[in-house]
């Protein structure tokens, strides 16, 4: 929960400072990051054979930055589609943000709940949480490729 933790802020901190600044952003990089951090994210999953073990260094640990680094880039694909949804009028401009940044947080809750009952059903059926996350990564890292080769390669 550290990990998403730090990724949920990295993501609502990026879509903030977009709001703020309304930097311009390349769809084609911002999205291709995007796919690079699930590619890595998956691929080190698969590559362990599992989630890997995060380290002890707590809140400074090298898992925590990554997982915020990543919030960040993912921040930045939500904050370009957010940009042209947005009022001109300061307050209900920051108003719209924090009822999109919540509807994301809602939505990436619903998310991990669905994937941990998932996991809970799997586990009482006999697999193993590591077999679990590397099928999940598995997965993950196969539509994240094809969604690569057909945003890249086409």
């Amino acid at each position: 929960l550290a990990a998403l933790t730090a990724f949920t802020l990295g993501h609502t901190m990026a879509m903030a400072g977009q709001v703020a600044a309304k930097v311009p952003l390349n769809e084609r990089l911002v999205e291709g990051a995007v796919l690079a951090t699930l590619i890595f994210t998956a691929g080190r999953v698969v590559w362990f054979k599992g989630a890997p073990k995060m380290s002890r260094r707590g809140w400074l640990g090298p898992e925590l930055a990554m997982a915020a680094a990543f919030g960040i880039i993912h921040g930045l694909a939500f904050a370009k589609d957010l940009g042209p949804l947005l009022p001109s009028d300061t307050g209900a401009l920051w108003s719209a943000w924090g009822w999109f940044a919540g509807g994301i947080e809602l939505g990436q809750l619903s998310v991990v709940s669905a994937v941990f009952a998932v996991r809970w059903m799997a586990s009482a059926r006999g697999f193993s949480p590591k077999d679990f996350a590397l099928a999940l990564g598995a997965l993950t890292l196969g539509i994240s490729l094809h969604l690569a080769s057909q945003w890249y390669l086409v």
